[in-house]
């Protein structure tokens, strides 16, 4: 009796040996690996996570009623993760009632194609301390814009280097670091690339500014003008009224492109005369010595100037003889 209990005692031991052999054997190569600190694997015998898969490409779907599911994809190219739909490169990322609130990328102003108009969040209510920007003309003035190709070859980052650079020639923009000289709140530093950025966003406001200050200086410049012209006992202008015969006139053509010209009458009494161009800001652009007196006439050749809205004066012995204006087209 005794030897049938020992050899039934061997028998369960080789049993419970052989049926753990199996059970090892059957998880190890399974699809499905379960470690026993609860760590779960698919298509990996090892995993060191909570959840690992692996595997050439992955796909997640859901069926939905009547139509048959669209599995969106999970691999990696080069180096790099990729995430997208499966047909047709049609998908949604978020819902209307359930959207992320931000997403981030190393190089947000890289290769951004948008489907949908982007909304920044504007209201009122959510801002505070509001104060209108001030001298905006003075800060645009020492902006630098520019033309220029991006290459990341020399960067520290893989993704960027295998950027073709062929896609990212003849960009318009400014330089962070010199923006950052002027408004520095616009320039933000990728910590993950190390390389500066420009909320491009946030300059529209201050062009905006820009060009109200300099309509309201054009506004103010022009109304000044047209009161010294019609008054010419201004207290600010005084008229020259040699022998009440010295006037000048209206440039022909106007608006020109290429060149127009300037009729004057000077009496012969007159010993200095100058043309002076000026721009809105009254900055002198450009002063004619004017030799020729009683009819004469000068010529402004398009050339010389950007296109624009222009004021020139005659100036007589130190008195003010007219003062006109003259429009350059294109």
């Amino acid at each position: 009796m005794k030897n049938h209990v020992k050899l039934f005692s061997v028998k369960l031991q080789l049993f419970v040996i052989a049926f753990f052999l199996s059970v090892t054997s059957t998880f190890t190569y399974a699809q499905i690996k379960v470690k026993p600190d609860g760590k779960v694997g698919i298509g990996i015998t090892n995993p060191d996570a909570p959840f690992q898969v692996h595997g050439t490409l992955t796909k997640f779907s859901f069926p939905s009623g009547m139509y048959s599911p669209v599995p969106l994809l999970l691999d990696c190219q080069y180096d790099q993760t990729r995430f997208y739909p499966n047909t047709d490169d049609k998908g949604y990322l978020g819902q209307y009632s359930k959207f992320w609130h931000a997403a981030y990328s190393s190089i947000g102003y890289i290769d951004d194609f948008y489907v949908i108009h982007i909304t920044w969040s504007s209201d009122a209510k959510v801002k505070k301390d509001i104060k209108p920007l001030k001298n905006p003309m003075t800060d645009v003035m020492k902006l630098k814009p520019c033309t220029y190709d991006l290459d990341f070859s020399e960067t520290n980052s893989e993704h960027l280097q295998q950027i073709n650079s062929d896609n990212n020639k003849n960009e318009y923009g400014f330089i962070a670091q010199e923006l950052m000289e002027v408004y520095p709140e616009l320039v933000k530093l990728d910590t993950t690339t190390n390389l500066l950025g420009i909320n491009y966003i946030g300059l529209i406001a201050v062009l905006t500014a820009a060009i109200q200050e300099q309509d309201g200086k054009i506004k103010k410049l022009d109304e000044k003008f047209k009161s010294a012209t019609s008054e010419s006992k201004s207290a600010d202008v005084e008229t020259i009224t040699i022998e009440n015969t010295a006037f000048l006139g209206k440039n022909k053509p106007n608006p020109f492109n290429e060149n127009t010209t300037i009729e004057y009458y000077l009496p012969s009494g007159v010993q200095n005369a100058y043309l002076y161009v000026y721009d809105l800001q009254g900055k002198q652009l450009n002063s004619i010595n004017v030799t020729e007196r009683e009819y004469g006439h000068v010529t402004i050749s398009g050339n010389e100037l950007q296109p624009g809205i222009y004021h020139y004066s005659l100036i007589a012995d130190g008195k003010i003889v007219g003062i006109e204006k003259m429009i350059l087209t294109d």
